[in-house]
């Protein structure tokens, strides 16, 4: 008789165990679902970005396709310099107050006018290329670190490097943006010695950000600024690789 309720409290047990653990599973498979319920929710009706190469835009597009979405963003061609001033008056009073690229117009109602925001918009949306919600001190500085500081310094220097005639340069302003550069470029040297990507072993919609100032830092001065700095050389072949980015290059023919 001892053996026999020993049996029954035994049986009872696993399946008390087996009930809680299938009640757990099921709980957490719900959870997921409300989740991924939540988030398709929440994306946008519509998304519209302007872009044109090789504006800061660049970075969005190259995201759009990292991300797979192309479906949903409608990407327009939107070169600034070749456009009248009616269009140009009519994209700063709709889109753009400051006339400039790159936007993104979310539902027709609002516009996002800043590419890492952009970036970090995206990327949280479709909830892809973006580490763990408690791992993000480095994400959210490096894409801060690329459009707040970087971009500073490398504006000029491709203005006066590329577009401004010798006898109309400053030497001056010159000398004091390669210096910043120079700067930066020794700390990201530093980081991305012993690293794949800009966060570390996975790439992120902040490689997209920073993979854009290591590009242009590339192709001002035919490379000059950029010789001494092997492991971001190495880097940016690795981002040049992307077909992603392949695919944000116009065409050679």
């Amino acid at each position: 008789m001892a053996d026999v309720d020993a049996t029954v409290i035994n049986a009872t047990a696993i399946g008390l165990c087996a009930g809680i653990i299938g009640g757990v599973a099921l709980t957490l498979g719900g959870v997921a679902v409300v989740k991924s319920y939540r988030r398709q929710a929440k994306r946008p009706k519509s998304l519209k970005l302007y872009h044109s190469f090789p504006f800061r835009s660049v970075r969005c597009a190259w995201l759009v396709k990292e991300l797979c979405i192309e479906e949903k963003v409608e990407i327009i061609d939107f070169n600034i310099h070749r456009i009248d001033s009616t269009e140009i008056d009519k994209y700063r009073h709709d889109v753009h107050p400051h006339g400039t690229l790159p936007a993104l117009v979310v539902n027709d109602e609002y516009t996002i006018l800043e590419s890492g925001a952009i970036c970090l918009y995206l990327a949280d949306t479709y909830g892809r290329l973006v580490p763990n919600r408690y791992d993000r001190k480095e994400y959210y500085n490096w894409i801060v670190y690329a459009t707040a500081t970087i971009d500073a310094v490398l504006e000029p220097l491709y203005m006066q490097l590329t577009h401004t005639p010798d006898d109309q340069k400053d030497p001056d302003l010159i000398e004091k943006m390669e210096k910043k550069f120079h700067v930066i470029a020794k700390h990201l040297e530093s980081v991305m010695e012993d690293r794949h990507w800009i966060c570390g072993e996975s790439f992120s919609a902040a490689d997209c950000v920073m993979g854009y100032n290591i590009w242009w830092a590339k192709h001002i001065k035919k490379g000059e600024l950029m010789k001494d700095y092997p492991a971001l050389l190495r880097y940016a072949n690795r981002l040049e690789g992307r077909q992603a980015l392949k695919d944000c290059m116009p065409s050679k023919s």
